[in-house]
């Protein structure tokens, strides 16, 4: 099987360089960064594979084409590149990439330094390599933000995971917070969307459940069945929207108050008039708790298996089967006088 290779420099490091050897389906790649003392070797398919070097300081990106094979690369860190392409089926001339050597002058490799880094995104890279480079920010971004947090998660981490460049991270969303705001935006509005179609077809009648659980069903369903749905963000986007209330204020309550404002004031209108001698505060309040039930059970599920085998949270309905009836004597319960204390566990006998 014939074989080429081409060796050439990386934009912006200095002594750096990489040698690609390409075969009619498959490339190996070998990188090496001789001021980190690691390099890195593989076979690449044909296809698009990204190549994460030190920690995210170096990024190639190999795309083949049987018929017309090509050769991009990326640099990301200090001194971003961009996006640079050689066509390998012309060959190489004046125009070749720099620090062409032969194999006897080339720099001595070195072993890399320890495992390669395990990709936390290994079960949606498949998934990934189809999407648009938006789609693909906005489902590596919501992972990372559910794992990390907003301030833990660089934007360069971000695009390299994506496998995207800078650029398109600015040009589809701005800033980190724009793409925070995007991923609510987007995961959100079914869940609101279905919260509200459900609201109106609350009523009382013959035959019918309570008011009063009709409400809190139509609020609680969308986000325990329709919000786990891969397609809307599943596990990810709960323990994301569970991550948010630990965000700074102005943050959280930006991006909540476009998603859910309109829903959630719905909601508590019609549990106030389905509560008429409950105070609006005691409204609000319960309101409140119900919020949290709904964003612990959805996001953190296996505390309570820690503790006992007698129930499984990720069981939705058999969750919902529990919360109604919970929520529902919370909400009936007798209103708060405004003089009341905490109980005071520590006096008496």
């Amino acid at each position: 099987m014939a074989a080429s290779a081409i060796c050439f420099g990386v934009q912006g490091r200095p002594g750096c360089w990489a040698k690609v050897v390409w075969f009619p389906v498959t490339a190996t790649v070998r990188i090496v960064l001789p001021t980190f003392g690691v390099s890195w070797c593989s076979p690449v398919p044909i296809g698009e594979r990204q190549l994460d070097m030190h920690k995210r300081l170096f990024t190639v990106n190999i795309r083949l084409n049987a018929s017309r094979p090509c050769l991009w690369w990326i640099t990301t860190g200090p001194a971003a590149g961009g996006t640079r392409r050689r066509d390998l089926s012309q060959g190489f001339g004046a125009g070749s990439p720099p620090g062409i050597l032969e194999m006897s002058k080339q720099p001595q490799l070195v072993e890399p330094e320890g495992d390669a880094p395990e990709d936390r995104f290994a079960d949606i890279r498949q998934v990934l390599s189809g999407l648009t480079p938006r789609e693909r920010l906005l489902m590596v971004a919501e992972r990372m933000f559910a794992d990390e947090g907003l301030a833990a998660c660089s934007v360069r981490a971000i695009t390299a995971a994506a496998q995207v460049n800078l650029a398109s991270l600015h040009y589809h969303f701005g800033s980190k917070e724009g793409l925070l705001e995007a991923i609510f935006a987007a995961r959100a509005k079914p869940i609101a969307d279905e919260r509200m179609r459900m609201l109106a077809e609350c009523r009382k009648g013959p035959g019918r459940p309570p008011l009063l659980e009709q409400i809190l069903t139509a609020f609680l369903l969308p986000a325990l069945t329709l919000g786990m749905e891969p397609r809307f963000g599943g596990p990810a986007f709960a323990r994301l929207r569970a991550r948010l209330g630990t965000e700074p204020e102005k943050v959280h309550q930006r991006i909540l108050s476009k998603a859910f404002d309109e829903s959630s004031k719905a909601f508590m209108a019609a549990l106030q008039a389905a509560l008429p001698d409950l105070p609006p505060a005691d409204v609000a309040w319960r309101f409140h708790f119900l919020l949290g039930t709904m964003v612990y059970t959805m996001a953190y599920s296996g505390r309570i298996r820690s503790l006992t085998d007698a129930c499984d949270p990720s069981d939705q309905r058999a969750a919902l089967t529990q919360l109604i009836p919970f929520l529902v004597a919370g909400f009936r319960a007798p209103s708060v006088p405004e003089s009341a204390q905490p109980l005071d566990f520590g006096a008496g006998g």
